[in-house]
């Protein structure tokens, strides 16, 4: 869907912002650009629609070079979100979601239909929302508009740019759960520029982890975490390594070490553990519980004992000793 083929940016320094970038991103992929201030990742971001323009290389979207599009019909087809989401004030809610659909010149019974659907699809009663103002609602509120902005035209690619960073950690959380719900249903190609390691590993399907303008890894939540590829993605993950990779692995994965277990015996515990929860969700009911063994379950189905031990020997070796999980 989106490529980079030896994609460059400097500006008049002649400093390199980006440089020499080559990846791939897959149709209905949520891939995460994941990087300190300064690596590039908005930059990246910002080419693919237009707004920066590549110093050398080619960057395509659906097989077409963006240089070869109009930049402004390029932009109508592809929905954007940013941090605060730059609502505009003296718009309703309604007027600042109908923008992209009402400049393609969509009829108004198709716009009405659309603004309702998409205020229900991020939470908010039509009704109570389509006429009120940016002002009038709390920043979570304003950012689920931002997405059903950036989603109103129906674009096959979304570009996130920091989107929850501004808002507080219970409601972006939330937020995060509800996009991911959202992404499940639509399917949409998301690129999601972040700063924030726990939201990259929670959200992304993969993730680039970009320095200085350069991209240093590009995998799955769980390889980055399990096999950096540099010294500088070890350091960049530092002590959250071994916890993203606890968050990044589910019970069910360990489904062929379960002890058995006769359905009878699991009124003897006082917590189960369900084959969707992470490693780190589990080793945490371990602890609440202070059980070494508790039973898996799937839609109240019993499966099996799990012991901490063998969840914790499928961590990194060395970095979380199973003698310390209850502690």
């Amino acid at each position: 869907m989106i490529t980079f083929d030896k994609v460059s940016k400097s500006y008049t320094n002649n400093e390199l912002a980006v440089n020499m970038v080559s990846m791939e991103i897959a149709a209905g992929e949520l891939f995460v650009l994941l990087g300190t201030s300064g690596s590039g990742k908005t930059t990246l971001l910002r080419m693919i629609n237009r707004l920066e323009d590549p110093t050398s290389g080619v960057i395509t979207v659906g097989g077409r070079s963006v240089m070869e599009q109009d930049p402004v019909a390029l932009r109508r087809n592809i929905g954007y979100s940013v941090q605060g989401t730059r609502l505009f004030p003296h718009m309703t809610i309604g007027a600042n979601i109908a923008i992209t659909p009402s400049l393609l010149g969509w009829d108004n019974e198709r716009l009405v239909h659309r603004i309702n659907e998409l205020l229900e699809m991020v939470g908010l009663e039509p009704d109570q929302y389509i006429h009120r103002y940016p002002s009038e609602l709390s920043g979570g509120q304003n950012q689920r508009v931002g997405v059903a902005r950036a989603l109103a035209a129906d674009p096959p690619v979304i570009l996130m740019d920091e989107p929850f960073g501004a808002i507080d950690p219970i409601t972006r959380d939330r937020l995060q759960d509800e996009f991911l719900q959202l992404q499940a249903h639509l399917k949409k190609t998301v690129v999601f520029v972040t700063h924030d390691v726990f939201e990259a590993f929670k959200l992304g399907d993969r993730i680039a982890i970009l320095n200085e303008g350069m991209v240093q890894q590009v995998d799955t939540p769980e390889m980055i975490a399990s096999v950096p590829a540099s010294k500088f993605v070890e350091d960049f993950l530092g002590h959250n390594r071994i916890l993203l990779l606890m968050q990044n692995r589910q019970v069910g994965e360990l489904q062929e070490e379960y002890e058995p277990l006769v359905p009878t015996a699991a009124a003897g515990f006082t917590a189960t553990i369900d084959v969707k929860d992470s490693l780190a969700t589990a080793l945490e009911k371990f602890r609440s519980a202070n059980m070494r063994r508790l039973p898996v379950i799937s839609e109240s189905q019993m499966l099996g004992l799990l012991s901490v031990d063998t969840v914790t020997n499928h961590l990194i070796p060395g970095d979380c000793p199973a003698e310390g999980a209850l502690k």
